[in-house]
Formats: structure tokens, sequence, C-alpha cells
């Protein structure tokens, strides 16, 4: 097998590797345990398989930080509307009503926030530039 076809072959063996590798990277394996599976599973050398692992774990983790940070920002978003509504209403400035509106919004947008990054993991994982 010549140098082309070796290459190949060895991206063909990547791609199919690639959905069982995220899933171990879902539930949290540790990425040595993964390239030792995804070596004996695939047949091919040790040290290109902990590679695989290795890059696909960096896109994995690039992913799970965009997806916390974006959901960061929604508790964050849900916690200043909250403060905001109990602020004016301290003050008097508003009545209860817009107090509860507020609540009523910013709370449920904190609780989803939190959920989001909860499942950061999960959700990473079935990002479509992961299963390219």
């Amino acid at each position: 097998m010549n140098r082309s076809e070796q290459i190949r072959h060895d991206q063909e063996i990547a791609a199919s590797a690639r959905p069982v590798i995220i899933d171990h990277l879902c539930n949290r394996r540790d990425p040595a345990w993964i390239g030792r599976q995804i070596s004996q599973q695939f047949a091919v050398e040790h040290v290109k398989a902990f590679r695989w692992v290795q890059y696909i774990d960096e896109e994995y983790q690039r992913v799970r930080r965009r997806v916390v940070n974006r959901a960061l920002a929604v508790i964050w978003g849900g916690t200043l509307v909250a403060l905001a509504g109990v602020a004016l209403r301290v003050f008097s400035v508003v009545s209860t009503e817009a107090l509860f509106a507020a609540l009523a919004v910013g709370i449920p947008t904190v609780v989803a926030g939190a959920v989001r990054v909860r499942s950061a993991g999960r959700v990473a994982g079935r990002d479509e530039s992961l299963s390219v």
C-alpha cells in the first residue's frame, strides 16, 4: 500500500471511529482509555488512535465551551431582568404587576440557562461540526 492509499485508509478509519470517540467523550471517559479502545476496535496503532482522540477532544471541548458561554449569557440576562424588577419595585418605581412580570421572565430564563449549562456535554456531542 503506497502512501496516498495509506492516508486514505486512515481517513476512512478515523471517520468511522469519530462517532465512537464522541460518544465516549460525552460519557466523560478518559482520553487515554478511549485511545486504547479505538486502537483495539479498529486495529490501528495506539499513537494514531490517541492522536485522533486528542483532535476530536479539542473540538468537543471548544464546542462545549461555546455552548456554556451562550448559556451563561442567558443566565445573566435573566438574572438582570429579575433584579431590575425587584430593584424598581423596592424604589416604588413600578407596580407589583410589573415586578411579577419581570420575575416571570427572569426566573424561567435563568432556569433554562442552567439546564443548558448542565447539558452542555451532550449538546456539544450532537453539534454538526463534530459529526463531519
